[in-house]
């Protein structure tokens, strides 16, 4: 099994950007493991005070050589998380070369049609069957802001110095959220 960006240049073809990830084909451009760091921009105030949604298209494709019975779905969460993170699923189409594609939108802030979104993790783990050698599936995530908890992290970014109690000290702070998709098949 690998995971791709995808890109709406063509079948097979580089996807440099992954913020510019937002469907069409299976782009050539693999997706490392546990290299999901680049799926999805920075929070940074602006980001925060535009409090959008953002959309990813990736595609799993079957290379195992292996026809599957089902193959399950979910996230795992970071705790305390700046974000949701949720997942929609949809099979692909065919152009008329025969080449699998899924719908495309303009920008990462665009919701993709036909896509329903929701909260998968180890208790409700979204299920596909019949997963066959080469078959492909358009994975779509969404992540929505979680902007009260932002706020109230932010208020914090500073505490008194336990050395010196006149003055204060910045708070340690996570630089970056840890989620992981899980795919597991049988």
């Amino acid at each position: 099994m690998q995971i791709f960006y995808t890109t709406s240049a063509g079948f097979d073809l580089d996807q440099p950007k992954p913020s510019l990830s937002l469907g069409g084909y299976k782009s050539s451009t693999t997706v490392k493991n546990d290299d999901f760091s680049n799926v999805f921009d920075m929070i940074t105030p602006y980001t925060i005070n535009q409090n959008r949604t953002e959309y990813i298209a990736l595609m799993l494709q079957n290379t195992d050589g292996t026809d599957y019975a089902t193959v399950d779905f979910w996230i795992t969460d970071p705790t305390d998380s700046y974000t949701y993170m949720k997942i929609g699923l949809v099979t692909p189409a065919q152009d008329s070369e025969g080449f699998d594609y899924i719908g495309k939108t303009r920008d990462k802030y665009d919701r993709p049609m036909s896509i329903t979104f929701v909260t998968a993790d180890v208790s409700s783990k979204i299920q596909i069957t019949n997963f066959l050698q080469g078959d492909q599936i358009g994975i779509w995530l969404s992540r929505e802001l979680n902007v009260d908890y932002i706020l109230e992290d932010q208020s914090n970014f500073y505490e008194v110095n336990p050395t010196d109690p006149n003055t204060y000290i910045k708070t340690e702070k996570e630089t970056s959220e840890r989620y992981i998709l899980n795919i597991e098949y049988t």
